[in-house]
C-alpha cells in the first residue's frame, strides 16, 4: 500500500502566508498533496529519488501527515522502503519516440486548455531534451491547470500525456 498524505494546519498556513519559508520544490509538492492521491501518483512530477527526500522534509517540518501509518507501508513489501521502490520503478527514462509523443500530447492539450497563455509552456516543452526536463515542464503545466481550471483539468492533462507515452511504446 502506498502512503497518502494530507496537509496539516501548518501546511495550509504555509500555502496561504509562507509561514514555513519552504523551498520552491517543497511548495510544489505541498500544493500537489490533497489527501486523496498516493505518493505513486506524484512520482512523475519530480526528479529520480527526489520525492522521498521532499516528503521526508515536509513531514519533518510538520507541513503534512500521513493517512497510512508508516510502519504499515514498510511491512507491505519485502522490508524495503516502498516509497523508494516506487520512485525507482516508475522513473525510467523515456525513449526518443516516447519523449516526442509526450511533448506533442502536452503541447496539444496545453494549447487547447490555456489558449495564448500556453505559449510560455510550449516554449519550455520545445526545450525538453530528456525525461527529467519534461517532468518539470509537465508539473508546471499541471500546477497552472490546477490553479486556473481545477484538479480535474490537471488530471486530464497528465492522463493524456501518459496515454501518448503508452501508445508510442506499443
Amino acid at each position: 500500500m502506498q502512503p497518502t498524505f494530507k496537509k496539516t494546519p501548518a501546511g495550509i498556513a504555509e500555502l496561504e502566508r509562507h509561514t514555513l519559508k519552504l523551498r520552491p520544490e517543497l511548495r510544489r509538492l505541498l500544493i500537489m498533496i490533497d489527501g486523496k492521491r498516493s505518493v505513486d501518483s506524484l512520482v512523475p512530477f519530480f526528479r529520480p529519488n527526489e520525492l522521498p527526500l521532499l516528503v521526508d522534509e515536509l513531514l519533518q517540518c510538520g507541513a503534512i501527515e500521513t493517512l497510512v501509518p508508516v510502519a504499515q507501508i514498510a511491512s507491505d513489501g519485502d522490508g524495503d522502503d516502498q516509497l523508494t521502490v516506487a520512485v525507482t520503478t516508475l522513473r525510467g527514462t523515456l525513449s526518443k519516440a516516447q519523449l516526442s509523443a509526450a511533448i506533442s500530447a502536452a503541447k496539444t492539450h496545453c494549447k487547447s486548455q490555456l489558449g495564448r497563455a500556453a505559449d510560455r509552456f510550449i516554449g519550455d516543452l520545445d526545450k525538453c531534451t530528456d525525461s527529467a526536463a519534461l517532468r518539470i515542464c509537465i508539473s508546471d503545466i499541471q500546477l497552472k491547470l490546477m490553479s486556473d481550471f481545477g484538479e480535474a483539468s490537471a488530471t486530464q492533462f497528465v492522463t493524456a500525456v501518459r496515454e501518448a507515452v503508452r501508445r508510442s511504446s506499443s
